[in-house]
């Protein structure tokens, strides 16, 4: 209960601080997908991505697997029974 209220009173103090800020907006160019859809087909005309797209989910995949992998040996390693 007083914990409470000290965390209630230092979120009253941040949330003054962030009040006090002034207010960012981004704004995106109307024209910037026409750009970028400009790029990528200049791109796709000197390497074909249809030739390229089966070695990038292959890579893909194998980096997923290698993450999922580590991160179940790192769960493994927990338990008594099953680290080594």
């Amino acid at each position: 209960m007083i914990i409470e209220k000290i965390l209630e009173a230092i979120l009253g103090v941040v949330n003054w601080l962030l009040g006090l800020l002034p207010e960012l907006t981004i704004d995106i160019p109307k024209g910037i997908v026409e750009v970028a859809g400009n790029v990528f087909y200049g791109v796709s005309y000197f390497i074909p991505f249809d030739h390229v797209l089966p070695i990038l989910a292959v890579s893909f995949g194998v980096i997923g697997f290698r993450i999922i992998y580590a991160t179940v040996l790192r769960i493994k390693s927990f338990i008594p029974t099953m680290g080594a």
